[in-house]
């Protein structure tokens, strides 16, 4: 049975426990070697996002690197 077919048989769970905060997204990817944590700034910049996340036209500035 196809993926698709199994999620529509399981049926739609209205109560579901997905997380949006993208520190917590950020820990459930698959990462190459060396790209495994976020950096301080960037952990910093998303929580700082997080709580501006309904505002419209936000516009982060991040260095490149710090190397």
């Amino acid at each position: 049975m196809s993926i698709i077919k199994r999620r529509i048989k399981s049926g739609f769970r209205e109560h579901s426990t997905k997380t949006t905060n993208p520190s917590d997204l950020f820990k459930t990817l698959v990462h190459q070697e060396g790209y495994d944590y976020l950096r301080d700034i960037q952990k910093e910049f998303l929580e700082k996002w997080e709580d501006k996340r309904d505002q419209r036209d936000i516009v982060g500035i991040l260095n490149t690197g710090a190397g």
